[in-house]
């Protein structure tokens, strides 16, 4: 760590309770926000990020506080320094893929620091947004409704990794509700060879398949663009001191 940043991090520390780092661990699987930074200044981050009384905290800690019972309760948690360039900010208090004001965001950032590119895990939604030198180079936003909306040319990240066929559009379908309630085990004979189906509560949608992402798919991209953070144990990733705990004011949140 450079002596600018060593300096800001033990500034911190005077206005913290002591934590104790801890051994890196791979971001938990699940719905996610993430952005990925190539610096090593926690506090510059930050700053941009509008991160508002923050706290020190290590790894274990960070992840288990981040999600609250709403977005108002959840905080944002920039991580420990990690192979001495990169840091991850997570935490769905960061502004969403689809707010209006998310390419200023992200422009904003990418002025800054070298490397900014974003990624979003939803159940059925996914999104990805990569920004150089205040430009948003790529976006791309698959919404639960089947739409895709993008702008800027595919990567060879995206080139190269294939799309897993996941929800085109759904319909209840009393007949395979009924057929189900009869036979759960017989029912799906009445299905197609591109059809699948999903169930509520013993409701069953009849369902069709496109190429689309998943959860995987994100995070092959980050792996080629940044680095993923579901894999950092396993890639040998090491982290150095501690990391930053806070709500976000900034004025591009939702």
């Amino acid at each position: 760590m450079d002596k600018q940043n060593e300096n800001t991090v033990n500034e911190i520390k005077q206005e913290t309770p002591k934590v104790e780092a801890d051994s890196i661990i791979n971001f938990p699987q699940g719905r996610r926000i993430w952005i990925a930074l190539k610096t090593t200044d926690q506090k510059k981050v930050a700053e941009l990020i509008g991160l508002d009384k923050f706290e020190l905290t290590n790894w274990k800690t960070g992840f288990s506080k981040i999600v609250g019972k709403n977005k108002f309760s959840s905080r944002v948690f920039i991580t420990p320094i990690i192979n001495n360039e990169w840091i991850l900010v997570t935490g769905f208090d960061l502004p969403a893929i689809v707010s209006k004001d998310f390419e200023d965001f992200a422009e904003e950032l990418s002025k800054t620091f070298d490397h900014f590119s974003y990624y979003y895990i939803g159940r059925e939604t996914f999104g990805l947004a990569k920004a150089n030198n205040g430009i948003l180079e790529r976006y791309i936003y698959y919404n639960d409704n089947s739409t895709i909306t993008e702008k800027g040319n595919k990567t060879n990240a995206e080139k190269t990794t294939q799309l897993i066929g996941d929800l085109e559009q759904s319909r209840y379908s009393e007949k395979l509700t009924r057929a189900y309630k009869q036979s759960p085990s017989n029912f799906k004979n009445l299905l197609g060879n591109d059809e699948y189906i999903i169930g509520f509560d013993d409701e069953i949608y009849e369902v069709y398949t496109i190429p689309w992402p998943n959860r995987f798919y994100i995070c092959k991209i980050a792996e080629q663009w940044s680095i993923n953070p579901t894999t950092l144990i396993e890639d040998g990733a090491t982290s150095e001191g501690l990391g930053l705990l806070g709500k976000t004011n900034y004025k591009y949140s939702n």
